[in-house]
């Protein structure tokens, strides 16, 4: 769909949510498609740093900025075409404010925007338990739920969660399995430098299996994200 907002958020730093916004700027560059990146995370910035070639702007989206230039430049931009959204970490309240004051929900429908949440747990119960508040938070809002399998191969509490599994049901909430990157020294590497996946291609100190395991990479996540049937 072209007017969509696919915001990109978890439970707190680390759960993958900036790895999993990465993997779709690659697979929406790749396709040559057109499209608007917004980071909103203050304390990394790593999106943007890796994605300033494609346009990739900063954005505000704590407590005090949510409901002004910050919120309205990324609803803005998704008149025009599909826009990706890395969020901060404890982004749940400005979310929240932004949504609801703004009257989101029915705006939207006015203009014809969709919006998916791109919820990345790491298998934690308190990553779980937000996801709850957020689903009944958002009622209108579309989420697709992303299985970190970076971070844990464990999700046991999450298959076992029946109230959840309810409720993702009713909703028809895609579950996704999002890949691990293998090979800890070349992700490292990636970061470090602030590569974009197809930069990291060409990053000349990577030789044949480390540009071997960021294309498998590449392709596992690729898979993974179209599976959830809204790109």
């Amino acid at each position: 769909p072209m007017n969509c907002i696919h915001l990109y958020g978890g439970e707190s730093g680390g759960v993958g949510k900036s790895t999993v916004c990465a993997a779709t700027i690659n697979l929406l560059e790749t396709a040559q498609s057109n499209f608007t990146i917004f980071d909103t995370d203050p304390t990394k910035v790593d999106i943007y740093k890796a994605h300033q070639y494609l346009g990739c702007q900063l954005a505000r989206f704590s407590e005090a900025e949510a409901l002004i230039d910050g919120g309205n430049a990324i609803f803005n931009a998704a008149t025009e075409q599909q826009v990706l959204v890395n969020l901060p970490a404890s982004s749940f309240i400005p979310l929240r404010q932004w949504y609801e004051v703004n009257e989101l929900a029915s705006l939207c429908q006015e203009h014809g925007i969709e919006i998916f949440h791109w919820f990345v747990l790491d298998g934690s119960d308190s990553g779980r338990q937000l996801l709850h508040r957020s689903l009944e938070a958002f009622p209108a809002m579309r989420f697709v739920v992303v299985r970190n399998f970076g971070k844990t191969q464990s999700w046991q509490s999450f298959d076992n969660d029946r109230d959840l599994a309810k409720v993702l049901k009713q909703r028809s909430v895609p579950i996704i399995d999002f890949p691990m990157f293998h090979g800890e020294k070349q992700r490292m590497i990636i970061a470090e430098q602030n590569l974009s996946l197809n930069r990291a291609l060409e990053w000349p100190e990577f030789d044949v299996i480390p540009r071997q395991r960021i294309r498998r990479f590449k392709r596992e996540s690729a898979a993974a994200l179209e599976s959830a049937g809204v790109l």
